[in-house]
């Protein structure tokens, strides 16, 4: 027996063994049996040992056994799954799983086809086994029952095994009755008065509008909440569709419950057998299943079994192919199916009851297996599929793949919320844009394997506070900046616009914050400190600059004494050096790691007509690094924003505003200080521009977006409406010039964009669908489909590969992230 090693995928090895010249079967081989003896491997299962030893078992089934007693053969593997040896050999058990608490080994399933529950217990590596004859020795339930090798699961203190019994009448599917068994851990598992059962849930014909054909072979496993659940096979087999079902377990284990309008979910391979286990490194749970591929759609799914993809979920409703692990083009007498697994580090090991080539004419059917095998994925966390195999994956994976699935929010800002590495989005956990004072967390999804991953939480969070928001990536580590609400909130002191700070955490070390931008609302006040709230925080290409909108706190204080004053919007940046603020006894001031200033001059009442502008926002750094000026010299750091202007009627009207900032902005104008005075706001540092770059006749209109620019910094990009009243994109060079119509819908754009990381196309949404435009051909192309159900929401960011793009979109009234491939057009 020659064996040697091919490889699968990209992240994946299985090894092959040549029984002769024309058979190589996929995996290591553990057991053979040739199909005209009519004995056929069946329940293959695996557990391992605290001492490294894998144990495997199967049975056989068939004509070939002649009224002869099921037996269950048990192998060991000492060296990793690379060889193994029969050692032991178990009659009177069938259908059986095996589970080991440290070197003690367990065979939980029937006596026999339809016959009582026993469990077994070996302590010297499975070449003895206990004797079940009665109820203290391993005889837990009598009567006529059924199961598979699906896990033995521990959770709440419990140890958990889902079955069935065969009293429901009607045949196969119909007569299964599914319930869940458990036991204290660590008690005498033999001992049958240990055990808890639940009531037991058959067949209902109204289910699957009468298409619902039984459900068998339930894995026990834990919800995201930690209630436990049952996940079921599920004989369901319309237009190739396949479903498992999924029923409640309550806390004590004596009660199971299911609700047919939630609980029936899709799942790609859910008419055969299946494992599904949590995986507690990645948050997520996997599975490995008999996915159908298109090409093999047709037949009968309940044998159609020639393919095994490794499945994974966060909530267990919602499934993804993560990628095709085994397959074989025949579907009549080849099959991977029933195959038991065990995380093993960062691997998965698995044994696999395999109808395959042998040296005897190949296996009887695709039912009746010839071989158990042993495979082993190397890091399932990042599996990826050989490209011999991409085709057999189900094309809209390659599309639009939902991200997140729990019941809250999960808002994106609407720029950088992409990790440098493209491997990671973040976001805040409102429902509504508007919630961000009851707002407590940020956190973070992985868009391979839908890992969340919570960066942080609030102390003492309620409706009035303190709140966070607005996560943002910084583009060159691994570093998330947010608003963050002044840390003492209450009803008197509520989370406002004046009542905020530029908080980061570092993702390698969540929970620690790091404050950005120093605050200091106690006189004397401090240079390079604000007295208020920043907000929407925005990375200057390089990473090194932080621009935000401010709103200033003793201003607003004063208003309320002095109509006469007023708090207006206005746009500043920080940039790095330390800056401290003298301790007090309250939280409302606190230093920063960098320095911060206004840069944008705003006045209570300008003149009509004029440049004077009494609002100043929703910013945006001009290019990666600056823009080019008329004369061929490069402006390194400038900010887009803005303006609100009164034209000569005194209405207020939106305009494009630049102002460019030297390097050193740390100097004061005279009689303006940067950190402002009891009764005047933070002054602008000498040497700060400010340029108004559009005069039109309408202005900036349409929903709130936040001005966008090329990477080159050669346009300013807005939303206004076109000569057909329609909110269309538009873009102005830094420079001033004429204005420039990017989009050309018949249709209003509803929120932010974005430009590619190479400038050449725009991301956003519009008619309830995300659209890609190509300004230098005015091709435009809708990259979803319209559902009116699950409206989109906010902006389009790029991804920095500029192959795919992340949004909003609200599925049952949760605010979920959606990511999409941008194919090129």
């Amino acid at each position: 027996m020659l064996l040697h090693k091919i490889y699968l995928g990209l992240m994946v090895s299985i090894t092959f063994c040549q029984a002769n010249s024309q058979a190589q079967v996929p995996g290591t081989v553990i057991n053979h049996r040739p199909a005209a003896d009519s004995l056929y491997i069946g329940s293959p299962s695996i557990c391992i040992l605290q001492d490294g030893t894998y144990i495997a078992s199967h049975e056989f089934f068939g004509p070939g056994l002649k009224n002869q007693p099921n037996t269950v053969h048990v192998f060991a593997s000492r060296n990793k799954g690379k060889n193994w040896q029969q050692v032991g050999q178990i009659r009177g058990q069938t259908w059986s799983q095996l589970f080991a608490e440290k070197n003690t080994l367990y065979l939980l399933g029937p006596e026999k086809e339809g016959g009582d529950v026993v469990i077994r217990q070996s302590t010297d590596g499975g070449h003895t086994w206990s004797d079940p004859q009665n109820d203290t020795t391993g005889r837990l339930l009598k009567g006529r029952h059924h199961c598979a090798p699906t896990p033995v699961v521990v959770a709440n203190g419990r140890i958990w095994k889902g079955m069935e019994d065969v009293n429901g009448g009607g045949g196969w599917g119909k007569h299964f009755r599914s319930f869940i068994m458990s036991a204290p851990l660590g008690c005498n598992y033999l001992d049958a008065r240990n055990w808890t059962t639940s009531n037991m849930l058959g067949y209902n014909a109204s289910y699957l509008n009468g298409q619902f054909g039984g459900w068998l072979e339930s894995n026990a496993v834990p919800a995201p909440d930690g209630h436990m659940v049952m996940m079921l096979r599920t004989d369901y087999r319309v237009n190739g569709n396949e479903k498992a079902a999924i029923i409640d377990i309550s806390h004590d284990g004596k009660t199971a419950s299911f609700y047919p309008e939630t609980g029936f979910i899709d799942f790609p391979g859910g008419c055969k057998k299946f494992a599904v286990r949590y995986d507690p490194k990645s948050r997520l749970y996997w599975s490995l299943a008999n996915y159908v591929p298109e090409k093999d759609k047709g037949g009968n799914p309940e044998r159609t079994r020639n393919t095994q993809a490794l499945l994974y979920s966060s909530d267990l409703y919602h499934w993804q192919i993560k990628g095709i692990v085994l397959h074989h083009d025949d579907v009549v007498k080849h099959g991977f199916q029933y195959m038991d697994f065990q995380f093993d580090g960062n691997d998965i090991i698995a044994v696999s009851r395999t109808a395959y080539d042998d040296a005897n004419g190949g296996a009887d059917n695709q039912h009746n297996a010839n071989y158990l095998t042993f495979h082993r994925i190397h890091d399932f966390r990042h599996f990826k599929t050989s490209k011999a195999y991409e085709p057999l994956l189900p094309e809209q994976q390659a599309t639009t793949v939902q991200l997140t699935y729990t019941a809250e929010g999960h808002t994106l800002n609407s720029t950088q919320c992409v990790s440098p590495d493209d491997n990671w989005i973040v976001y805040d956990t409102r429902n509504y844009d508007t919630l961000v004072a009851a707002t407590g967390c940020i956190a973070m999804v992985n868009v391979h394997t839908k890992e969340i991953r919570t960066l942080y939480r609030t102390s003492h969070q309620t409706d009035f506070g303190p709140g966070v928001g607005a996560a943002t990536f910084s583009p060159v580590k691994n570093r998330v900046l947010f608003l963050h609400g002044i840390r003492h909130a209450d009803k008197d002191h509520p989370y406002s616009v004046s009542r905020r700070t530029g908080v980061a955490v570092d993702i390698d070390t969540p929970f620690r914050p790091l404050f950005m931008d120093a605050r200091n609302i106690t006189p004397p006040f401090t240079r390079g400190a604000l007295r208020g709230g920043t907000h929407a925080h925005t990375w200057s290409g390089d990473g090194q600059w932080i621009s935000f909108t401010y709103n200033d706190y003793v201003i607003a204080a004063l208003g309320k004494s002095d109509p006469t004053v007023k708090d207006l919007r206005t746009v500043g940046v920080m940039f790095p050096g330390p800056v401290t603020v003298p301790a007090n006894d309250t939280t409302e001031n606190n230093s920063g790691a960098m320095f911060a200033v206004i840069v944008t001059a705003v006045t209570p009442a300008p003149q009509p007509g004029s440049d004077e502008i009494d609002k100043a926002f929703d910013e945006s750094w001009i290019g990666a690094n600056g823009y080019t000026r008329p004369d061929g010299s490069r402006q390194r750091r400038a900010i887009a924003f803005q303006g609100n202007v009164r034209d000569k009627d005194n209405k207020t009207k939106t305009e494009v505003f630049v102002t460019d900032l030297p390097d050193d902005l740390t100097t004061a104008v005279a009689g303006q200080p940067l950190e402002g005075t009891a009764d005047k706001p933070p002054g602008i540092p000498a040497g700060a521009r400010q340029r108004r770059i559009t005069f039109t006749a309408n202005g900036i209109q349409g929903p709130r977006h936040w001005l966008r620019t090329t990477p080159d910094g050669h346009l300013i990009a807005f939303l206004a409406k076109d000569t057909a009243g329609f909110i269309n994109i538009f873009a102005v060079s830094p420079n001033g010039s004429a204005v420039q119509q990017l989009t050309f819908h018949r249709f209003n754009i509803q929120g932010g964009f974005n430009f590619s990381p190479d400038g050449s196309r725009l991301a956003y949404i519009a008619n309830n669908t995300v659209y890609i435009t190509q300004p230098a051909t005015q091709r435009s192309w809708p990259l979803t489909k319209n559902n009116s159900e699950d409206p989109l929401t906010g902006a389009v960011t790029w991804l920095h590969n500029g192959k795919s793009v992340v949004y909003n979109r609200y599925v049952k009234n949760y605010l979920q992230i959606f990511m999409s491939a941008v194919p090129d057009k």
